[in-house]
């Protein structure tokens, strides 16, 4: 290993011999509410209320596209659970009696 020195000259240890630097830890405070951008319930709202006048304004149905989203959405659940239906293994009336 080699060792810069103040003359910025390295300078070789012997074999086995390691440096040992000081560790500085950095004193930081957690984050408080203070110091975040904090929204409050009447802010939101009015945010909300800018972005769907904006959004209808650009010809968009801020109401129609949540309800696109959604419904492609549980579209895609149903058919992943439909899937694993199909592809699970078939029990026969005489399995299912003797589990019960």
């Amino acid at each position: 290993m080699a060792e810069e020195t103040s003359e910025g000259k390295d300078k070789v240890l012997p074999e086995g011999e390691r440096i040992t630097a000081p560790v500085v830890v950095a004193e930081t405070q957690a984050p408080t509410s203070e110091d975040a951008d904090v929204l409050t319930r009447a802010e939101l709202a009015t945010k909300f209320e800018e972005l769907a006048t904006r959004a209808r304004a650009a010809g968009i149905s801020p109401l129609h596209a949540m309800a696109q989203t959604y419904t492609k959405r549980a579209m895609a659940v149903l058919d992943s659970i439909l899937s694993a239906l199909e592809e699970a293994p078939k029990k026969t009336p005489d399995e299912t009696e003797k589990k019960v």
